[in-house]
């Protein structure tokens, strides 16, 4: 015998099963709401995760986590604020605050006292590709005494961008292959604009926390560097010095920014946007907001290699090798919730979550992802080849935030000041090595 269903009996029907599953959901939801995990990190971070700023228009990938797990709270502050909370917070035997981001170069000895290991966790509830799928090298500098206390997140290294609306203006053709030829490309492509609009040729960060790591890229340049990675310390050995007088020489002809010595990555990527930059130093990951929002820069931009000095080129490398770095998040010691703030690290790192964070303007820092990225983004082939000659501005050291704050006052006083280049890189040098020794 057929069997027919009316409209009112299939629509009872539907609504029975949809009430089932929202009973069923219910608990789930209601606890997911009524439980909470803080993370702090920087405003960068939070727009690559929420997809807001820059970012706007991407994926909130922390949505199905509130919806599932617990609310996301996040505290924004700049890079002094989360290594002060570190050292402050990380003391507590209970914080508010249970996750934090962590960059590279606070990755020493000390996080073993703010910081909770994560090795347990990680064995219980394996993150998915890890450490497979991550560099060594950044696996090894998040690890303590065989202790994990951050899973990388946020990677990248620094190329050149050029905006060639302003280098076509300027009669500017090619990209600049040596130091030498970026001044002189960054000397034509600072103008004036028939509204009265100056036009920089160069930029890069200023700010006394930053420096350091746009300073060892120009160092770069010339064959020298900061710190070695065996803690020798060769920041007053000349390629050091014509770094630091031929950043003078651009800050004195108006090549840079007036206000350079406060000029942070936000305000110089604000400034590229606007189109009042010709060549700038930037993240690989910086496209997405050059590319974002109301952006003027739009299609107009290329990525390339920072140069190097012609003498130091080989048949397999002719260009600088920049420098790399990473964020890590690691978990407080005395967060409220260990289990939920593992489980927003975990979330984290979800391949899925990791590649839609990337689309938001965050560096990727597993290899699959690199690789999938380079094939559409030229920056990211770039990329993948600093990563393999590469290494970060300055090793890991207790006092290393120290030395990257010296390293900013000396080259602000330097390039802003006109403090002689080489007695200025003597004195910092043998007052670091009184810090690190």
């Amino acid at each position: 015998m057929k069997t027919t269903i009316t409209r009112r009996a299939l629509a009872a029907t539907t609504a029975i099963a949809l009430g089932l599953l929202a009973a069923w959901n219910a608990p789930a939801n209601a606890q997911a709401q009524n439980r909470e995990v803080t993370l702090m990190g920087l405003e960068v971070h939070l727009n690559n995760l929420r997809a807001q700023g820059f970012a706007r228009g991407g994926v909130d990938t922390l949505a199905d986590f509130e919806r599932d797990v617990a609310k996301v709270r996040f505290n924004v502050g700049t890079t002094n604020v989360l290594q002060e909370a570190l050292q402050r917070i990380g003391l507590l035997n209970r914080s508010e605050e249970d996750l934090i981001f962590v960059n590279f170069a606070d990755a020493n000895i000390r996080l073993r006292n703010f910081l909770q290991p994560l090795n347990d966790y990680v064995a219980k509830e394996p993150i998915a590709g890890f450490p497979q799928a991550w560099s060594p090298g950044m696996v090894a500098a998040s690890t303590l005494g065989n202790q994990l206390y951050m899973v990388p997140f946020r990677c990248g290294t620094f190329t050149l961008w050029s905006n060639t609306e302003n280098a076509k203006t300027a009669g500017v053709s090619g990209i600049p292959k040596t130091p030498e030829e970026l001044y002189e490309q960054a000397k034509a492509g600072t103008f004036t604009r028939p509204n009265g609009e100056k036009v920089f040729g160069f930029g890069l960060r200023g700010d006394k926390w930053s420096l350091n790591e746009d300073y060892a890229m120009a160092v770069r340049m010339f064959g020298g560097d900061l710190v070695t990675p065996d803690m020798k310390v060769v920041l007053n050995e000349a390629g050091s010095v014509k770094a630091a007088e031929m950043l003078r020489r651009m800050y004195v002809e108006g090549i840079i920014p007036p206000n350079w010595a406060t000029l942070d990555g936000s305000s110089l990527i604000q400034l590229f946007r606007e189109g009042r930059v010709t060549m700038a130093f930037g993240a690989s990951s910086w496209g997405a907001q050059f590319e974002g929002g109301e952006s003027k820069v739009k299609g107009i931009t290329i990525p390339s290699h920072v140069p190097l000095s012609r003498d130091l080129w080989t048949d397999k490398v002719t260009y600088s090798p920049s420098i790399v770095w990473f964020w890590g998040i690691g978990m407080f010691k005395g967060a409220t919730d260990k289990d939920i703030g593992y489980q927003l690290i975990r979330h984290m790192m979800k391949p899925e979550v990791q590649r839609e964070v990337a689309k938001n303007g965050n560096g990727p820092c597993t290899a699959d992802l690199f690789a999938e990225m380079a094939k559409t983004q030229p920056v990211m082939k770039l990329a993948q080849e600093i990563f393999a000659i590469s290494r970060t501005p300055l090793p890991a050291h207790p006092r290393m935030g120290q030395v990257r704050d010296l390293i900013g006052e000396t080259l602000q006083n330097i390039v802003v000041n006109g403090a002689p280049a080489k007695a200025e890189l003597d004195k910092a040098a043998a007052q670091i090595r009184g810090m690190i020794d």
